[in-house]
């Protein structure tokens, strides 16, 4: 069996690359979380947009690299992020 171009991005990425285009155009081509202009671009990665939820994808947007490792980090867990938040906003 030949692997195409489109079925190796949808192995790694989980969507098709025709999806994947949709979503940059709808994010007016920003990262969702900081606006970081081209989250497609060579710097910036399609990772930790995709959670596994009673066997289906849950796209949720197109990341920067720096904000998806962020959410690595804090393992996608929103209470941590809060807290981080706080935080940052107490010692500010």
């Amino acid at each position: 069996m030949k692997l195409t171009k489109e079925y190796c991005y949808k192995l790694k990425h989980g969507v098709l690359i025709n999806d994947y285009e949709k979503l940059l155009k709808q994010q007016n081509n920003k990262c969702v979380i900081c606006n970081m202009p081209n989250p497609g671009n060579s710097r910036s990665v399609f990772v930790s947009i995709m959670t596994a939820r009673k066997r289906k994808i849950l796209v949720r947007g197109l990341l920067c690299d720096d904000c998806s490792r962020v959410l690595g980090i804090f393992e996608d867990n929103p209470e941590r992020l809060v807290v981080a938040a706080g935080y940052l906003l107490r010692v500010h």
